[in-house]
């Protein structure tokens, strides 16, 4: 599966909030979210999901948590799994992945893609200056992502 998105660009940066991002929508128990910014974060080993979009499924929380670690410290979040789909036409679909539920005064994002999946598949981008455009390709397997250990 694979998806392609052009972002505008100032001077090579992506204009909105200077992130890669493409549309995604989560899904769980048959309700959807759907119109979110998934943020590409090739820098987190983890996905995330803001707290009210989890709220807003109804996604149950597991007994464990996991750390995330910043530059300059580390918590402990809540974690819950659901099915991410990313691109306009739900060109992806990674059932059970695993997020980090993240509180609104640590993020503001919705969603954040981290390396748990960028690295299983291929992301790839690309600056055009002529168009100030960034391209960005991500091309993924879903089943070679392992089921989440929980």
């Amino acid at each position: 599966r694979r998806i392609k998105m052009l972002q505008r660009t100032t001077n090579g940066v992506p204009q909105k909030d200077f992130c890669l991002h493409s549309p995604a929508s989560v899904e769980f128990n048959g309700k959807e979210v759907r119109g979110l910014t998934a943020y590409w974060d090739t820098g987190s080993s983890v996905c995330c999901i803001a707290r009210e979009i989890a709220n807003k499924l109804g996604l149950p929380i597991m007994p464990t948590q996991q750390e995330i670690r910043s530059i300059t410290d580390s918590k402990m979040a809540d974690v819950t799994v659901c099915t991410l789909k990313i691109g306009y036409g739900d060109d992806i679909i990674l059932p059970d992945t695993l997020f980090c539920v993240m509180d609104p005064e640590d993020f503001e994002y919705e969603l954040l893609i981290g390396q748990d999946i960028i690295g299983y598949g291929e992301l790839h981008t690309k600056y055009n200056p002529a168009m100030e455009r960034i391209r960005l390709e991500f091309e993924i397997d879903p089943s070679v992502i392992p089921d989440p250990e929980i």
